[in-house]
């Protein structure tokens, strides 16, 4: 099993390049980040990375093709892979790395290490976003599920278009990127979790909060309140409970336990830690958490007491 650090990029930039220098001493797999208008650039962000980094592999997840031209994410791409040392890496949010064609992408722009950077896709609803992940690309990042019956779902259905292609689909990337918290304090780890399982919450089709066992009408309150502008709000009326069921959040153990026993036998080889502590909280909802433990701190207790479990 495959362990990865994701961010959302709104650190200073200096603490950020300290983090994936962090995760990769630590030798995790890989850092994404979201490729999205309202956060830092990743590609700059990462541009940066790969001087100060050896071994982790760099890249979005998502980069959605609707709001960045393709042309210009395979560009971008292709450039961080000759800056890393073939480290690059890209998930799209949608659509497939055999769109790219169709936008006559001109390579003599520039050309990556490798004759062929891993190209994956984000999915979440499905049956079809799955199947052409396992039909067409190198993998999939299944975001924001937290039980065996969603991740079982997703498989199966990998599995399906993979082996239309005649694929074996174990060797593709499956990931489960989910929200992340943890310290050895249980309660104050799942706080910041709670605060941004209802933004994540307000993404997520109805089928899929169904396969997490959640009621769609359930986080609806929250949803409003979210599109309302009103996202502390949106943290209040966040239960508990819901946030139990739609985050991996507790000590190190709990955490660990969660993988155990809802996503590692389904065939996901690669778990996605969005790590949450008090900053993406304060920039979201205005709510300061100063007793959370920092990124630094909790990418540390993945590698030494999450980590080991899955070896």
């Amino acid at each position: 099993m495959k362990f990865s650090y994701a961010m959302l990029p709104d650190y200073p930039l200096t603490e950020s390049l300290e983090s994936i220098r962090l995760a990769d001493e630590l030798s995790f797999h890989a850092c994404y980040a979201a490729d999205e208008t309202w956060h830092k650039d990743v590609w700059l962000l990462f541009a940066a990375a790969a001087g100060r980094t050896s071994r982790i592999r760099l890249g979005p997840s998502v980069s959605p093709v609707t709001l960045r031209e393709p042309t210009l994410i395979a560009q971008a791409v292709a450039t961080l892979d000759e800056l890393s040392g073939g480290r690059a890496e890209a998930v799209l949010s949608s659509g497939n790395f055999g769109l790219l064609a169709q936008y006559r992408i001109d390579w003599a722009r520039t050309r990556p290490v490798r004759t062929r950077v891993p190209l994956k896709l984000g999915a979440m609803r499905g049956p079809k976003s799955f199947e052409a992940a396992g039909e067409l690309s190198d993998g999939c990042h299944h975001a924001l599920s937290y039980t065996r019956e969603a991740y079982d779902y997703a498989v199966r259905h990998i599995r399906a278009g993979a082996e239309r292609a005649g694929r074996d689909w174990r060797a593709l990337d499956i990931g489960a990127w989910v929200v992340f918290a943890t310290g050895p304090d249980s309660a104050a780890a799942k706080d910041p979790a709670r605060s941004m399982v209802g933004i994540y919450a307000s993404s997520m089709p109805e089928e899929q909060l169904r396969r997490n066992g959640v009621d769609p009408g359930e986080p609806r309150p929250v949803i409003k309140a979210i599109a309302d502008g009103d996202l502390a709000r949106g943290t209040e009326l966040t239960t508990p409970e819901t946030a139990e069921r739609l985050s991996v959040a507790g000590t190190p153990e709990e955490c660990r336990e969660k993988i155990r026993r809802e996503i590692a036998p389904t065939g996901v080889n690669h778990v996605i830690c969005t790590i949450t502590d008090r900053t993406p909280v304060r920039a979201f909802t205005g709510r300061d958490l100063p007793e959370v433990a920092d990124v630094n701190t909790q990418l540390r207790l993945v590698h030494d007491q999450i980590m080991p479990g899955f070896a």
